[in-house]
């Protein structure tokens, strides 16, 4: 399950877990294998040749400092995929949706309960990525989707809790339109 709730009188508190793409993690390792590998010790094994025999040093140092940026991209995704998580906060007056990597906050955002329209759960195509989904709604003319991680039914079961706690606006579904303007965050 990718969603944990914990609710107390008027608040509610939801940490939704990443669903692992075990496919895209094995590539991820692997390209870093490889960047080690084929790339950051034979490049360091240059730049000592090169420092014992005199020469310019520049284009070791380049080449390492390229090869460490894309290793550490690479830890970076693995580390996102394997470790993070979304924190939605409800009360009575605002919706909180933080994004955390363990001890590192990647973003935090609140919202007024009395500004969010149309909450609601959507799908999407999501070009090379395939379909999407997740939780939107409209807050001052901008769709902000979050809890993108959690299965369809995860998501309606925390916009029921999320209702229990404040009634927002809702669109009817059969009338439901899919808002072009997503706010990545």
């Amino acid at each position: 399950m990718t969603l944990k709730v914990k609710s107390a009188p008027g608040s509610l508190r939801a940490r939704v877990r990443p669903r692992i793409n075990w496919l895209i993690l094995l590539s991820t390792f692997l390209v870093l294998f490889i960047i080690y590998g084929a790339g950051l010790s034979p490049a360091w094994a240059r730049l000592e040749a090169t420092q014992h025999a005199g020469g310019n040093i520049g284009g070791p140092t380049l080449s390492l400092l390229v090869l460490s940026v894309m290793a550490i991209g690479s830890i970076y995704a693995i580390a996102k995929m394997l470790f993070s998580s979304e924190i939605v906060v409800l009360n009575q007056t605002t919706l909180e949706v933080q994004r955390l990597l363990p001890s590192f906050s990647l973003s935090d955002r609140s919202f007024p309960n009395s500004t969010i329209e149309n909450l609601r759960y959507d799908e999407w195509a999501g070009g090379r990525a395939g379909m999407q989904n997740g939780i939107r709604f409209e807050c001052a003319g901008e769709t902000v989707t979050f809890a993108r991680q959690a299965t369809h039914s995860d998501s309606w079961d925390l916009i029921d809790k999320m209702l229990e706690i404040y009634k927002f606006p809702m669109q009817d579904s059969a009338d439901a339109e899919r808002s072009p303007a997503v706010t990545n965050w």
